[in-house]
């Protein structure tokens, strides 16, 4: 069970958190979302994706992690991450950002943790607090993270807009084969059309370019090149 705890002093000083990546620590997923401030790096080592959100129908743009829905290939031995950039919403942890309603028109956000969650803890980890009673470099970092996931949101959103406005989303589907013979056909995901990105119109190129997605539009269409890396990583483990 789920259990929500604002951040403070009193209540959470003996507290660690393990950042190991694990399966059993939530880290065993096929796809992760990323921002837009985030698509140069990611590019460089994921294939990105969008995926459509099961309720809203909303697109996200993703990194693709693996064939499966809980098969995360760049999960090495004893933790290590196996990719040079770690997408922010994998590094979370168990941190959230909630609400404080100070007033009726007042509204502010506040750091909370999962209390239940299996990373924390009071054995191993970076704790919260220093010996002073201040934040750590780690929960700073932490809530860092969080500021810009959360401010992310609204960046995404008009990044997809454009990209429907331009109409460059189109699906995506690839049917592969292992070294050991086994297939996988993966479906469900869209990409942006490479084609119809260098078709666009004067007005077109620069609604994109003025907000900044005309080059994340390239690199999102060129990252599907990264297929061949997790191919790659997934016939080394047969």
């Amino acid at each position: 069970m789920i259990d929500f705890q604002v951040i403070s002093l009193a209540e959470h000083k003996d507290i660690r958190v393990a950042t190991a990546y694990e399966r059993e620590l939530g880290h065993g997923m096929g796809a992760v979302m990323i921002l837009p401030s985030e698509i140069l790096e990611v590019q460089r080592e994921y294939p990105i994706v969008f995926r459509k959100h099961p309720e809203t129908g909303q697109f996200l743009p993703t990194a693709l992690l693996g064939f499966e829905q809980q098969e995360n290939l760049f999960l090495g031995e004893e933790g290590k991450w196996l990719g040079n950039y770690i997408p922010l919403a994998m590094i979370k942890g168990p941190f959230f950002l909630g609400v404080d309603k100070a007033g009726e028109s007042e509204e502010s956000l506040v750091l909370c943790i999962n209390r239940n969650d299996a990373r924390v803890g009071q054995d191993n980890g970076d704790l919260l607090f220093d010996e002073l009673g201040n934040p750590s470099a780690f929960l700073e970092a932490a809530r860092l993270n969080l500021c810009r996931l959360h401010d992310g949101i609204t960046d995404t959103r008009k990044m997809i807009d454009g990209f429907l406005a331009a109409n460059l989303i189109e699906p995506v589907n690839m049917e592969i084969e292992f070294k050991n013979k086994t297939r996988v056909n993966f479906n469900g995901g869209y990409t942006i059309n490479a084609e119809k990105l260098m078709q666009l119109n004067a007005e077109q190129l620069t609604a994109l370019s003025t907000e900044g997605y005309l080059a994340l539009a390239y690199f999102i269409a060129g990252s599907l090149s990264n297929v061949r890396k997790l191919i790659d990583i997934k016939n080394k483990s047969f």
